[in-house]
């Protein structure tokens, strides 16, 4: 018969293990960039909305946006899109608002045809 402790030991065995700590905080805070915010022109600004309206649930994209004063680059697949009312794209976990989007790019998005 096994006693508490050792059904604790037992559990504790498959809690995640992190080996070094702090490190994948670390590697995130070396994610951000602290810029000043880029003013885009009326072309870039349309450009950018055009490429916004081309975004795809499903889709790989890689997206630059501000979250205060830090530039944020981040690349995966679209999870969730809402253009009418929260005005965002879900790329994994992180919900970006479309209002702080400098830059967006992916192999379905068609750049600008001259």
């Amino acid at each position: 018969m096994q006693n508490k402790a050792d059904k604790a030991m037992r559990a504790k065995q498959f809690l995640p293990f992190e080996s070094l700590k702090g490190f994948h905080e670390y590697l995130k805070s070396k994610e951000r960039i602290v810029v000043e915010r880029k003013q885009l022109s009326n072309d870039e600004y349309e450009e950018l909305n055009r490429k916004i309206l081309q975004v795809k649930k499903g889709m790989m994209i890689k997206v630059i946006y501000y979250e205060g004063k830090q530039a944020i680059e981040v690349e995966g697949m679209v999870t969730k899109i809402d253009l009418e009312f929260t005005k965002t794209i879900r790329i994994v976990d992180n919900n970006i608002l479309v209002k702080d989007i400098v830059e967006i790019s992916g192999k379905d998005i068609v750049e600008k045809i001259l």
